[in-house]
């Protein structure tokens, strides 16, 4: 639905005469200046953007987020735990190889 809309959108706006009577040479150049914007950030989206795990700047390994059913969510989790503990095995390892020089 939100494709169509987009697509709807840009294709109204594209098929407005320059010269409209409404509204001036200036604002139109700045309604498509800002629906080409808009079209630019939805074309170069990321697809693989982190949705599960939104990005954590505080550097922790961010919670557990779930929103399927029972048995998706147990499988999430399965690997959820896994990529959490091979998190803190790293985090364990940077720090004896920084406190005590143990690099492996």
């Amino acid at each position: 639905m939100r494709n169509l809309l987009t697509s709807l959108v840009c294709v109204t706006c594209i098929g407005l005469p320059v010269e409209s009577k409404a509204i001036g040479s200036t604002e139109a150049g700045v309604l498509y200046g800002v629906f080409g914007t808009l079209v630019f950030q939805h074309i170069t989206k990321n697809p693989k953007q982190s949705e599960y795990y939104p990005h954590n700047p505080t550097g922790e390994f961010p919670p557990f987020r779930c929103s399927g059913n029972s048995v998706e969510c147990s499988f999430q989790r399965g690997v959820w735990e896994k990529q959490r503990e091979e998190w803190l095995k790293a985090k364990d390892t940077a720090y004896r190889c920084g406190r005590y020089g143990k690099c492996e």
